[in-house]
């Protein structure tokens, strides 16, 4: 796979948890998708400090 395919796959990704998070009523849920949301960003910071 290429890397900007897998950047936008990640950021993607990225988009849809925050859009499930927004929608989530339910504040456990909302809480299980926040941690989601900050693992993944830590791996976009670290796939794009690694592609550089």
């Amino acid at each position: 796979m290429s890397n900007q395919k897998d950047e936008f796959l990640f950021k993607r990704e990225l988009y849809r948890l925050v859009q499930e998070y927004k929608r989530c009523k339910v504040e456990e849920i909302r809480r299980a998708i926040k941690k989601d949301i900050l693992l993944l960003k830590k791996v976009i910071r670290m796939y794009m400090k690694n592609m550089t």
